[in-house]
């Protein structure tokens, strides 16, 4: 007797999900060559300094915010290597899925140290701010004299 299992139900949130990564996927395969030149450039020469290196970051951001490739999302060589012909294999060479998941590892440990930065430069200001300048009286605190 063989046992019939029911099928599983799909969510329309879940249709709505494969719907848009099915169209993701579509984008970045008709848009091949220009995923291969932001890995590229991504793997490049940022730029001399902090500041260039940041702005290449946001440049190389929006472009892969705009290919469907977000450096939020998951790894890029696992994303790109998810996307299967019909009849088996991948879209993409094994190449460029390892230059794709190194491109994203240093954009992601980029942008952590971009965030870094910001928020030590706040602390610095705040720091800044509240520092009693040189040669001023000090304030007095609530507790009191230490002579004894």
């Amino acid at each position: 007797m063989v046992s019939a299992r029911p099928a599983r139900q799909v969510s329309a949130a879940d249709a709505m999900k494969q719907a848009l990564r099915k169209k993701a996927n579509t984008r970045l395969v008709e848009r091949k060559d220009e995923v291969a030149a932001l890995v590229c450039r991504a793997l490049g020469e940022l730029g001399d300094g902090v500041d260039a290196a940041e702005g290449a970051l946001k440049e190389l951001e929006g472009a892969a915010d705009s290919l469907g490739l977000p450096l939020a999302a998951e790894e890029w060589g696992a994303r790109l290597g998810s996307i299967k012909k019909k009849g088996g294999g991948s879209h993409f060479d094994e190449a460029l899925l390892g230059r794709a998941g190194e491109a994203h590892r240093r954009l992601s440990s980029l942008a952590s140290m971009v965030a870094w930065r910001g928020a030590l430069r706040t602390r610095q200001t705040q720091a800044s701010a509240s520092a009693v300048p040189h040669g001023s009286p000090r304030p007095r605190t609530h507790f009191g004299s230490c002579n004894r």
